[in-house]
C-alpha cells in the first residue's frame, strides 16, 4: 500500500524591525523635496608623477625615474619635477640644469620650461644680485650765457648756423658758405662772442669743425 506524504510549507513569521529601522523607512518614503541643495564632497589628488613623495630621504632620488617622467605628455608632473630639480641641485642655473640634462637626453620641450622655473624660484630671487640703481640727472640752466647750443641746419643749397642760449632761448642764426673750421668760427665769434661774451659752456652735436678746434677746447 503506497503512502501518500503531503508537504505543507509553514508559514513564515514576520521579520522583527528596530525602531530605528521604521524611523528611517518613513523618514525616506515622506521626506519629499530637499530643502537645501546636496553637496558631494570628492577627493582630489595632485599630480605628483612618478617620484613618490619622501621629502625627508633624499637618497631615495633617481634621475633615471626623473628621465622617464619627462617622456611622458603630463606637463603639470614634469614642471613639478624640473623644481624639485632646481632645489635638490642646490638652486643651480638655467645654464648648468640645461647642460646637464641634455647630457642625460631629455627633449627640447623639457628644456625650454627650464627658464620658466629658474625665473620664479622664490629662494634665487632673493638672492639675486641686484641690478644698477636708476638715478636721473636734470641740469637746468638759470643764468643767460651759462649754457649756448649750436648746429647747423641744411635747407635746400643753403647752411645756416644757429645758436641758442637754453636759459632765456635767445638765438641767433646767419648763412654760412662752407663747415670750416675756420667758417665756424668767424661765425661763432660774429653771432654770439661779439655781443655777449664767450659762454661758458658750448653744446654741439659732435660738428668736428667745432669739437676738434683748439680755440673751443
Amino acid at each position: 500500500m503506497a503512502a501518500s506524504w503531503e508537504r505543507t510549507a509553514k508559514p513564515k513569521s514576520p521579520r522583527k524591525t528596530s525602531k530605528s529601522e521604521d524611523k528611517q523607512e518613513a523618514s525616506s518614503s515622506n521626506r519629499g523635496l530637499d530643502v537645501e541643495q546636496r553637496v558631494c564632497h570628492s577627493r582630489t589628488y595632485r599630480d605628483q608623477g612618478d617620484i613618490p613623495e619622501a621629502p625627508h630621504d633624499w637618497n631615495s632620488f633617481g634621475i633615471g625615474r626623473v628621465a622617464r617622467l619627462f617622456r611622458t605628455n603630463r606637463e603639470g608632473a614634469i614642471r613639478l619635477s624640473l623644481r624639485k630639480l632646481h632645489t635638490r641641485w642646490w638652486h643651480a642655473s638655467e645654464h648648468t640644469m640645461k647642460r646637464f640634462l641634455e647630457r642625460v637626453g631629455v627633449s627640447q620641450r623639457v628644456l625650454d620650461i627650464i627658464p620658466g622655473i629658474v625665473q620664479t624660484c622664490r629662494v634665487c630671487r632673493e638672492w639675486a644680485k641686484p641690478g644698477p640703481s636708476n638715478s636721473s640727472n636734470v641740469e637746468i640752466a638759470d643764468t643767460f650765457n651759462l649754457q649756448v647750443e649750436c648746429d647747423l641746419i641744411f635747407i635746400h643749397k643753403f647752411i645756416i648756423f644757429h645758436m641758442i642760449d637754453r636759459c632765456t632761448r635767445w638765438h641767433a642764426a646767419m648763412v654760412i658758405p662752407n663747415k670750416q673750421e675756420e667758417t665756424l668760427m668767424k661765425a661763432i665769434d660774429t653771432l654770439w662772442v661779439a655781443t655777449h661774451g664767450p659762454p661758458k659752456e658750448l653744446i654741439t652735436d659732435g660738428e668736428s669743425g667745432i669739437a676738434l678746434s683748439n680755440l673751443t677746447k
